[in-house]
């Protein structure tokens, strides 16, 4: 990751995330969480790598492991992550469960990847990070050489933000200007599925939660988790689909590319 360095972004977001994972409720009950998995889930099924076996997989900012975690254990798992905690818990999991292999480390700017990871990974994995880097180019361009000629890479991030929205962002993404960079040579861009207006009416809450963090914020923001994070995927498609017919703009987009 040579292009990043240690600027406001993260620093900002190292303060926030280095015990952000440590709370069992945040790792298995909140909406956001959640529904990105649910999703994720449905688009590796969709393409059939979801159930494959022997896949090697690296995920860039792997928070609680949840989508790594998603694979058989046949696969060989690799990640980045800026928290350490997280990073310990990861390892802890994927022994519990008895992964083939699992290599996680903790992100440190300035440090390029491993020359064992280049070129090597069946699918690369990169949630919700490319908005909190302010030039979001370089680390994708990085990322799409730890992949194997025919491997993909899924890349999700929000969309039609506005600055303020979340004060731990410091990229802003339209479904135009996300797909703009992933428009490279050698790259194919297989799908992108924007989605999610649900959450365009829990935004309140959440600025609520971040710039006043009054007790009944919290409250509220807790009992609107607990009732959507379980909900399944369909009925969260079919929530989608019904906001869509009411001019609800999406806020997040899942691309799946393939390296050529």
């Amino acid at each position: 990751m040579s292009e990043m360095s240690p600027n406001a972004d993260f620093k900002r977001n190292r303060q926030v995330y280095d015990t952000f994972w440590s709370s069992r409720w945040r790792r298995y009950w909140t909406y956001g969480n959640q529904s990105k998995l649910k999703r994720f889930r449905h688009l590796m099924r969709e393409y059939g790598l979801l159930n494959r076996d022997g896949l090697a997989v690296f995920d860039m900012g792997f928070g609680i492991g949840a989508m790594l975690f998603a694979f058989r254990r046949s696969c060989r798992l690799a990640g980045l992550e800026m928290s350490t905690s997280a990073v310990t818990q990861a390892k802890r999991v994927a022994s519990r469960r008895g992964y083939a292999s699992a290599d996680f480390q903790v992100f440190q700017p300035g440090v390029a990847y491993p020359l064992e990871w280049r070129g090597k990974f069946d699918l690369v994995i990169c949630s919700h990070v490319l908005e909190h880097i302010e030039k979001p180019k370089p680390v994708l361009d990085e990322l799409i050489t730890l992949l194997q000629s025919g491997g993909y890479a899924c890349i999700a991030v929000p969309i039609n933000e506005k600055p303020g929205d979340d004060i731990n962002h410091f990229h802003w993404f339209t479904e135009d200007s996300f797909r703009s960079l992933l428009t490279v040579s050698g790259i194919e861009i297989l799908t992108m599925q924007s989605s999610d207006r649900l959450y365009r009416l829990l935004i309140p809450i959440s600025k609520w939660k971040q710039q006043r963090p009054r007790i009944w914020v919290h409250i509220l923001s807790k009992l609107v988790n607990a009732i959507l994070a379980p909900m399944p995927h369909p009925v969260l498609l079919g929530i989608d689909t019904a906001l869509g017919f009411l001019h609800c703009r999406p806020t997040q987009c899942f691309a799946l590319v393939r390296r050529l």
